[in-house]
């Protein structure tokens, strides 16, 4: 369950409203800091920007991190671990190779010519299939 604050309007103890046509926060020297004790909310009509010059770039620190919010029974996916699934796709497609590299070789009168041709284009498939699991992995989007 996630806190939701009370609108400004309707919270009833101390608060500081700074309302301008542009607000500007810089520190000079070292850095700005925000604390709350319950929720930290930023809401744009157009966009929110995080900007990082270096590495290591922008970091999430949490239990769990949710994008997006799940509405009309939309379910909640996990996201892939892309090095996980890379291996063990990868690991199948060997075996699958391997199976078929036997398979691909015509033995006497007890393969048929068919069975052959199709293992041989299936292993043309797997190689294309690993190409895209490379391909697939995010270069600049990492989880743990």
């Amino acid at each position: 369950m996630s806190f939701k604050p009370d609108n400004p309007e309707f919270y009833n103890k101390d608060q500081i409203i700074l309302n301008s046509g542009r607000l500007l926060l810089n520190a000079k020297e070292d850095a700005i800091l925000l604390f709350a004790k319950e929720a930290i909310s930023f809401s744009s009509t157009d966009s929110v920007h995080i900007n990082c010059d270096t590495k290591p770039g922008f970091i999430v620190n949490a239990p769990e991190i949710h994008l997006g919010l799940a509405v009309n029974g939309v379910k909640e996916e996990p996201i892939v671990k892309g090095d996980t699934l890379k291996l063990a796709l990868n690991n199948l497609l060997d075996g699958l190779t391997q199976l078929l590299s036997g398979m691909s070789k015509p033995h006497g009168d007890t393969t048929p010519y068919t069975f052959v041709g199709d293992a041989l284009s299936l292993q043309t498939q797997i190689s294309s299939i690993k190409q895209t699991i490379s391909d697939s992995l995010s270069t600049q989007n990492y989880t743990i």
